[in-house]
């Protein structure tokens, strides 16, 4: 069947279904015609304006079914900036800061009420007038009249050892001299072993000059001497270790420092009433503080020198123990 036909047929259809009335122009999405009254003729037509008498228009929608929907577009470019929220509530407090700096000094109290004045101790010049002997003279040396002496613990007092108190380092702790021996004296000896007057050495530690050095250097000396053997008489450091009191045993040759502090608090340099309660003579005393191989320090007690001496003369020995 041709087109043409085919049109024909399917106007006549419509003629016999549509009335006459004007239908509305095609659209972009429908189809068009003008059919001819008396004889189904048809013609495509965009709107009426394109029949002519006794033809009137026709359309119909040329739309399909709805398609599939098409692939997603590209990300659109960022909107714009919103407003800002509300604020948060406060966070926790922070942890506290360093300490400021201390401030200055505040300024220095009014001073003290006077104390009670001293006893008369005028009279008590003992060994200053006591050079020529190892014991106190009776002319100068009356007895003291201090009513009240040292307590134990304190300087000149007794010692935890039973020596005497002649040193404090403020903690509780202190050196305590071995007490007076007479009427025996102190021992003489050398600081090394007389053999090894021609071979002498620096003995390795020995050094310690300050408090609290001179048992150091004793065990220092006494593990030399051992190593040589032993020498057939006791040397100064021996002395001292070997010397034992109330069940103690600690006791050392005390150190240059140590022996000075001795020979001030406790001994002949102290001025004051019995002050030199540890009976030392005024002879020359060993310490345990060596100087090099030759030579070692020693404290006289016959004035305040404190000097170098070699090792292999005699002097005193005077044993001290810490507390």
């Amino acid at each position: 069947m041709s087109q043409s036909k085919t049109l024909k047929w399917l106007f006549a259809i419509t003629t016999l279904t549509l009335s006459t009335t004007f239908i509305p122009p095609a659209t972009a999405n429908t189809l068009g015609a003008c059919v001819k009254n008396n004889s189904g003729n048809i013609k495509m037509a965009d709107s009426a304006a394109d029949c002519n008498s006794g033809e009137y228009f026709i359309s119909w929608n040329t739309d399909g079914p709805q398609g599939l929907a098409g692939p997603q577009g590209p990300q659109g470019d960022p909107g714009p900036q919103g407003p800002a929220g509300p604020e948060g509530p406060a966070g926790p407090p922070g942890a506290d800061g360093a300490d400021g700096a201390d401030g200055a000094d505040g300024a220095d109290g009014a001073d003290g009420a006077d104390g009670v004045d001293a006893p008369d101790r005028s009279l008590d010049i003992c060994f200053l007038y006591s050079a020529q002997s190892e014991l106190p003279s009776p002319e100068y040396c009356p007895p003291a009249t201090d009513p009240d002496p040292p307590a134990p613990g304190e300087i000149g007092g007794a010692g935890p050892g039973g020596g005497i108190v002649f040193y404090l380092d403020g903690s509780g702790g202190g050196l305590e001299a071995a007490p007076d021996p007479a009427p025996a004296s102190d021992p003489l000896a050398t600081w090394v072993c007389p053999n090894l007057v021609d071979n002498l050495v620096d003995i390795l530690g020995a050094d310690g000059l300050g408090f609290f050095t001179g048992a150091q250097n004793t065990a220092d000396i006494v593990n030399a001497d051992n190593l040589t053997g032993g020498c057939f008489v006791d040397i100064a450091a021996r002395v001292a270790s070997n010397y034992s009191l109330s069940g103690f045993q600690d006791w050392f040759l005390p150190s240059r420092d140590e022996l000075r502090e001795m020979f001030t608090a406790i001994g002949p340099e102290c001025q004051q009433p019995g002050c030199n309660v540890a009976g030392l003579p005024d002879y020359y005393y060993w310490s345990s503080s060596e100087i090099d191989k030759n030579y070692a320090w020693w404290q006289g007690f016959a004035g305040d020198i404190n000097f170098d001496t070699n090792k292999t003369f005699s002097l005193k020995v005077r044993a001290v123990r810490a507390f």
